[in-house]
């Protein structure tokens, strides 16, 4: 492990870290997983095996997918599915969190992540929001040195967070070498 840095904590560090996201992943999905099972929603949880852990900010990450899981709570009809799935890539790891039910149109689609911007749809469970969470959203993405996409389209809408397995290190200049 790199001088001054240390291992991810339960309430998420600020700080890069190693993060076996196999072991995390499950933790981060658990609420929302029930809250989906309260709203009579399906929950999905997909972690291939041999998920490398990454060197990230988790507590950034963590931020990012409970907005992504709660606005797919939130959005999602009774009935339909919410989806979390992890895939690794040689160079990059992809982190989808999809859900059934309700597309947002394509013109819509170019503003989501604009502050303010709410989507005109219907909101099943009547919570209301600012419309600041995705544009958060995408400025910690950006912390995170990734990217993040909408596609939506069929009843389908997906968000797929593209990160680097390996996050440069704070004021080094160049990539933490993996754990041995």
């Amino acid at each position: 492990m790199l001088k001054g840095l240390r291992p991810a904590n339960a309430n998420g560090s600020q700080q890069p870290c190693w993060l076996e996201l196999k072991e995390w992943l499950p933790q981060i999905a658990e609420p929302f997983a029930q809250e989906a099972h309260s709203h009579h929603q399906r929950f999905s949880l997909g972690i291939p095996p041999g998920l490398p852990a990454i060197f990230t900010l988790p507590g950034v990450l963590k931020s990012v997918l409970a907005e992504l899981l709660k606005n797919a709570c939130k959005f999602t009809p009774a009935g339909h599915l919410i989806s979390l799935q992890a895939t690794c890539h040689s160079d990059h790891l992809d982190i989808q969190v999809l859900n059934t039910g309700v597309t947002i149109p394509l013109e819509e689609q170019k503003q989501v992540f604009e502050k303010f911007y709410r989507v005109p749809s219907a909101d099943p469970w009547r919570q209301g929001g600012t419309g600041l969470g995705l544009a958060l959203v995408q400025q910690r993405v950006s912390l995170l040195q990734g990217s993040i996409h909408l596609n939506s389209e069929a009843n389908r809408t997906c968000f797929t967070l593209r990160l680097p397995q390996v996050l440069p290190a704070f004021g080094q200049g160049k990539p933490a070498q993996p754990r041995v």
